[in-house]
């Protein structure tokens, strides 16, 4: 998301070489931590920053940064300013998990029942969620309570078809984190679907 006058002095859409972002979903690291990709020209995006939405948007307001990437209900509210923001690079249709469920091989193998019972409890709340929408409504009030009811309802209504019914992350997901991680120098190595993911514990 870019603010309106940054998007029209520069070709549409803009250059990832011209931004500067400051993202919310890298977790801050030491200096000496951080993938050698971060600041590297060469990769065309520059992370400055890490912080939420709030302190993107301020910093995009104040011409600090040339764009930021947005989550929902943020997102929702700049798309109702038009005149103000523009989506300059759309990822909302892109299958990506977000979040995951990681375990240790070797605390899995003691532990397969309670596994079982977890991840069947999450894909039970992930069916009430798409047959009772208010459900989802009532949580992210109580998380979000400081948005306007219009466009807290409209980012839970954008959302939810978009988020997993069955708790199962399709090869395509895996392949647009993978690339993206390949990307970023975080890996060196592609990692096999087969080898990242079992969805043997999921119920049938």
């Amino acid at each position: 998301m870019a603010s309106r006058d940054d998007a029209e002095e520069t070709p549409s859409p803009i250059r990832p070489d011209a931004m500067k972002v400051l993202d919310l979903q890298f977790i801050p690291l030491e200096p000496a931590a951080r993938p050698s990709a971060w600041g590297q020209a060469d990769r065309g995006v520059e992370l400055i920053a890490v912080g939420g939405g709030g302190p993107m948007l301020a910093a995009l307001d104040n011409d600090q940064i040339a764009a930021g990437m947005f989550l929902d209900p943020l997102l929702t509210q700049l798309l109702a300013q038009p005149d103000r923001y523009q989506v300059v690079h759309d990822f909302r249709n892109l299958e990506y998990p977000l979040l995951c469920v990681g375990l240790r091989r070797d605390w899995l193998k003691g532990n397969e029942a309670s596994t079982r019972d977890f991840l069947a409890a999450l894909v039970a709340a992930e069916a009430e969620l798409q047959a009772d929408p208010s459900v989802a409504l009532t949580v992210a009030r109580d998380k979000f309570a400081d948005v306007e009811p219009s466009v807290l309802e409209a980012a839970v209504t954008n959302t939810l078809p978009r988020l997993s019914k069955d708790g199962r992350i399709s090869e395509q997901a895996h392949q647009n984190v993978l690339d993206q991680q390949l990307f970023a120098g975080t890996i060196t190595t592609p990692i096999a679907y087969q080898q990242a993911v079992d969805l043997g514990y999921l119920p049938v």
